[in-house]
């Protein structure tokens, strides 16, 4: 058996290993499930003027309901609205000084200790909601089992089908919800507008009120590009020789300024190249992040939360996001104040599974090009 025809067979082998083991957490989730329902069913149905919002995902999915909560703050149908997130988001919420009650949990040790999960529940069920919403972009078991084990009156979900989930045991979970969104948009942000509709809002824009930010003063420069250049999954990264031949050139006439995590520091370093003019700042907390993202002239970023981030503040941003999810989450809000970056192929929408080599669809992406678009925004 030839070499190439081995390391297919074991891809394949690993691909069908990694389906049963997914079927056989969403089947034991499932069990779960229904032992919960039985336990903590309510005797009583007495059911608050309330409504919770439920989005157990990450930064990025959560800014891109932002414009949503805002908007859907006038809404007066609801004596009182509750926001539940993994409680390393709680800082982030608290910036945007949304007029809702937030209520926070430990999103690992909900997934991995039974008493904690019951504790959780039992709290959301004490709340009496009349409405919750699984607002999560991408639905799952445990979002399923948060929104349904709430016992509110009505349940309602973006969309009845999951990337995670074999489409029999979602029809289960569909079974308790009272309506989806199921817009015939698959962009994210577009279904936010469906939901605000639904709610008695606009589909189109959302209310834009007076947007008061909780803001420090964390850094003296000013008018410089802000750029983060790594992503939380290395596979959506632009290559980093791209970005130091991007940032020599950028940074000739105008200050520049990088940000990422530590484990992403190295990377940062290489980028940098003892560039002088080029100013390095590893593992800030959202205030100060918002901090330089208000003062920065132009924000460059990749398919990742900083660069939803950007948008929401209404930064010019240049985002290169290739197609791993294009159409889903990027590109939106686009104007002439925005530019997302891609190289087209016929794969788009692959949830970043690559059938090449390399991510083409980023990697084609020319240091021209980039820098070409960054002047372009620079210049209005």
């Amino acid at each position: 058996m030839g070499l190439k025809r081995k390391n297919k067979l074991l891809l394949l082998f690993e691909a069908m290993s990694k389906e049963l083991l997914l079927q056989m957490k969403c089947y034991i989730n499932l069990l779960v499930f229904w032992l919960l329902k039985k336990s903590l069913q309510p005797k009583t149905n007495k059911i608050s003027e309330s409504i919770l919002f439920i989005n157990s995902e990450k930064m990025g999915d959560l800014i891109l309901c932002i414009d949503f909560w805002y908007s859907f703050q006038v809404n007066k149908n609801y004596k009182k609205k509750y926001i539940l997130v993994s409680e390393e988001y709680f800082p982030l919420l608290a910036i945007f000084n949304l007029n809702y009650e937030i209520i926070v949990y430990n999103k690992k040790k909900y997934k991995h200790n039974l008493l904690y999960r019951i504790e959780v529940l039992k709290e959301l069920v004490s709340l009496k909601f009349d409405t919750v919403v699984n607002i999560s972009p991408e639905r799952g078991s445990l979002n399923d089992e948060l929104t349904i084990l709430s016992f509110a009156n009505k349940t309602i979900g973006l969309k009845s089908y999951s990337l995670y989930q074999s489409r029999s045991i979602c029809n289960i979970y569909n079974k308790f919800y009272s309506h989806f969104v199921n817009s015939a948009s698959k962009n994210i942000y577009f279904i936010m507008c469906e939901l605000n509709k639904y709610f008695g809002g606009d589909s189109k824009e959302f209310c834009y009120l007076q947007r008061n930010y909780a803001k420090i003063s964390f850094s003296e420069l000013e008018n410089y590009i802000l750029i983060a250049p790594s992503s939380s999954d290395e596979f959506r990264n632009w290559d980093k020789f791209n970005f130091q031949k991007l940032i020599k050139r950028l940074s000739v006439n105008t200050k520049v300024v990088v940000v990422g995590t530590k484990t992403q520091e190295r990377v940062l370093d290489f980028i940098i190249d003892g560039n002088k003019n080029v100013k390095k700042y590893i593992d800030l907390n959202y205030n100060e992040l918002i901090d330089l993202m208000f003062k920065c002239k132009l924000f460059i970023g990749l398919d990742s939360g900083l660069s939803h981030l950007a948008l929401q503040l209404n930064k010019t941003t240049l985002a290169i996001i290739g197609g791993g999810k294009n159409g889903i989450f990027f590109p939106y809000k686009q104007n002439s104040k925005n530019k997302f970056l891609f190289s087209q192929m016929d794969c788009f929408g692959c949830s970043w599974v690559c059938k090449y080599k390399a991510p083409y669809c980023i990697s084609n992406i020319e240091v021209d090009e980039v820098y070409t678009r960054s002047i372009q925004l620079l210049e209005g």
